[in-house]
């Protein structure tokens, strides 16, 4: 079921913290997946699709990031151009 999840996992049932291991990892559960592969000249073609089904995701607008390590441990984010997927759910980004 698509949503935002929090997985937590602990070696004991009781979730003690004294002599315990636990983590948590947050998860994004989505129906829109993506069939990517890598080009000679460096740029990425995408496929969007419906995780199920496997129908193309028509019109589907795909905003670019980029994130650039400045000094351990920040890392800041840049707005990078939005692309469009055309009516079989592709598109490239470079």
């Amino acid at each position: 079921m698509p949503g935002y999840y929090v997985i937590i996992s602990s070696l004991t049932p009781d979730f003690k913290y004294s002599s315990n291991l636990t983590s948590y990892a947050q998860v994004i559960s989505s129906d829109i997946t993506t069939i990517e592969r890598r080009k000679d000249d460096g740029s990425y073609d995408f496929y969007a699709v419906h995780r199920q089904t496997g129908e193309p995701l028509k019109i589907l607008t795909h905003k670019c990031g980029t994130k650039i390590q400045l000094h351990k441990p920040r890392i800041r984010s840049k707005k990078g151009e939005s692309l469009k997927t055309d009516d079989k759910g592709y598109f490239n980004m470079l």
